[in-house]
């Protein structure tokens, strides 16, 4: 299974290039590749389909520590801001699988 911290599963490393931000659509997003995770889901924080767009709320809005640790999953495909309980990565390959097809 694959966890989710502050930092940016896909990019990996941990630094402050790789920390995820609040963006303007209330979503966390990487400000390298623009990958969007929901925490809607809680356990399951959803990767979404979607890349976001960099714009990004003021100050510091970081991933708080009582949202960290949880599995990353697809997102449902009639409801994307939530988690796939059924999706849970297993794998990087599978992670870079989904993101193919994911809309920029």
């Amino acid at each position: 299974m694959i966890f989710v911290d502050e930092n940016c599963v896909i990019c990996g490393g941990y630094n402050d290039d790789t920390l995820l931000r609040l963006n303007d659509d209330d979503f966390f997003e990487c400000p390298l590749c623009h990958a969007q995770y929901g925490f809607a889901s809680i356990p399951l924080v959803a990767l979404l389909p979607f890349r976001g767009k960099g714009s990004f709320r003021p100050g510091e809005s970081r991933v708080p520590l009582d949202l960290q640790g949880f599995m990353l999953a697809r997102s449902q495909p009639e409801q994307v801001v939530l988690a796939d309980k059924n999706g849970i990565f297993t794998s990087r390959d599978e992670i870079q699988a989904y993101l193919a097809v994911v809309k920029d």
